[in-house]
């Protein structure tokens, strides 16, 4: 043991260990005998604190060495090799510091362990990495490194990693304001869902974006309504979290139900949540105190929670909610936050629509184009409706330009009511086929794919040359 006495024998130990790889990973694990006179080498990596670099070396070797090795270092020491010890140490410290960078500085070092090793450890690694990198609010990297997971995950086979990976990266193009690549993941990860189940270890069921997308993409009753299902089944924390976002869902398009929060724990924790429906439902006093309750318990906040309490304070703001608000924009376009920042320029038009109509309306403007752009038909739907409310029509055209005509008008209404194409057509005295040909034309120029669509847009949006 002496000559693994110096700090100059971290090196070659390190190269020693790091040599097991190879028989390690090709299966041959008799060769890992020929090492036996080294094992004082991870004895010494042991006791320099380097436990996570050996964990998977020792514990994937011969048993005898094994109790060698635990005799060595006594039963406290060699407890703290297991692999599922280090895998919850890593996490524990993880969660429990304040440090983004270093938080993704862990879940890097401990899918570095892994490779090599344990593929399958290694991927589950970077997912966590990833994880800490988008709270940190480097997407770019994140998005990067969950998609490289989906992707393995898939090529060898790992359904349950697949799907892990599918939620997170859902949820990143989703918060990127890639509407139509996260509906195609989530898609995809719920028909594998289907097959295989969701365990859904350490965050919400895949429904959960589900609903998501769907408030974005479809009709935004029908994603509250769907995440409001999957919150029944939800254990007591996760309810009071679903309730609330249902609420802030509400908020943001104009209803006036809230969630109420039964667990003070997670009162506090959803308070910011909170605080931003209820500045949007006329109840300022309630959402200040909700908002001062967040500032006072949340000591390192994440860069988007920073992003939505500067919001909600600009939202409070009597005098200069305008210019808060334009800072909050600049802030979540250069942090690419782009959900984030629609909102807010929403928001930005509205409050800028009693002191100068012009400039709100062609605020608003940008925010229904960039809606329309990124597929955002809730977001579209909320600008064109304030645009409507400051005089401006917003539905002239469809996507490929053409006018309704006084026929397709009237057939939408009736869609509109609930009418099926029989009734339509005795209402209107037309044909059958006359009607199918009608509505055919209505889902290609208004830019939707179905009856319940082309329904939830003529209840929101206005048609040009009918009176409501």
């Amino acid at each position: 043991m002496s000559r693994w006495s110096g700090a100059s024998c971290l090196p070659s130990a390190g190269r020693i260990l790091c040599g097991g790889r190879v028989p390690f990973s090709t299966g041959r694990g008799r060769l890992l005998h020929s090492t036996i006179s080294t094992v004082p080498a991870a004895i010494w990596l042991v006791r320099a604190r380097r436990m996570r670099v050996t964990s998977c070396w020792i514990w994937n070797s011969t048993f005898s060495r094994r109790r060698w090795i635990c005799g060595a270092l006594g039963r406290r020491s060699a407890g703290a090799l297991s692999p599922t010890r280090q895998s919850s140490a890593v996490g524990d410290s993880t969660s429990r510091t304040s440090d983004l960078e270093t938080m993704a500085r862990a879940a890097e070092e401990r899918a570095a362990v892994a490779r090599g090793f344990d593929e399958q450890a290694h991927l589950t690694g970077l997912v966590a990495s990833g994880r800490a990198l988008q709270r940190a609010g480097r997407l770019d990297e994140a998005l990067e490194r969950i998609r490289y997971v989906w992707d393995e995950a898939e090529r060898r086979a790992l359904p349950r990693l697949t799907l892990d990976a599918g939620y997170w990266l859902g949820a990143l193009l989703l918060q990127r304001g890639r509407l139509a690549e996260a509906e195609a993941i989530v898609a995809e990860t719920l028909e594998l869902a289907a097959r295989v189940g969701d365990e859904a270890r350490g965050r919400h069921l895949i429904e959960r974006v589900a609903s998501e997308v769907e408030f974005h993409r479809a009709d935004w009753r029908a994603g509250v309504e769907r995440l409001l299902a999957y919150a029944r089944g939800a254990s007591e924390h996760g309810r009071i979290e679903l309730h609330q976002l249902a609420a802030l869902w509400l908020a943001l398009v104009g209803g006036q139900e809230l969630a109420q929060a039964g667990c003070p724990r997670c009162a506090m924790e959803l308070r910011l949540v909170a605080a931003d429906a209820l500045a949007r439902v006329g109840r300022p006093v309630d959402a200040a105190q909700s908002l001062e309750e967040w500032e006072r318990l949340q000591v390192h906040p994440r860069p988007r929670e920073l992003l939505t309490s500067r919001r909600v304070r600009a939202l409070l703001s009597e005098r200069d909610g305008p210019r808060l608000l334009e800072s909050a924009l600049h802030e979540a376009e250069e942090l690419d936050f782009a959900l984030d920042a629609l909102w807010t320029r929403i928001d930005l038009g509205t409050a800028c629509a009693e002191t100068d109509r012009t400039r709100a309306k062609q605020i608003l403007t940008v925010a229904a184009e960039t809606a329309s752009a990124i597929g955002a038909r809730t977001e579209q739907q909320v600008a064109e409706k304030r645009l409507r409310a400051l005089g401006v029509r917003t539905w002239r055209r469809g996507p490929g330009g053409e006018l309704l005509t006084e026929r397709e008008h009237a057939v939408a209404r009736l869609i509109a009511v609930g009418a099926s194409n029989p009734e339509i057509a005795q209402e209107l005295f037309l044909s059958r086929k006359t009607v199918e040909r009608h509505v055919s034309n209505l889902l290609k120029k208004v830019g939707v794919r179905n009856r319940a669509e082309l329904a939830a847009r003529v209840a929101e949006l206005e048609v040009e040359g009918v009176p409501r």
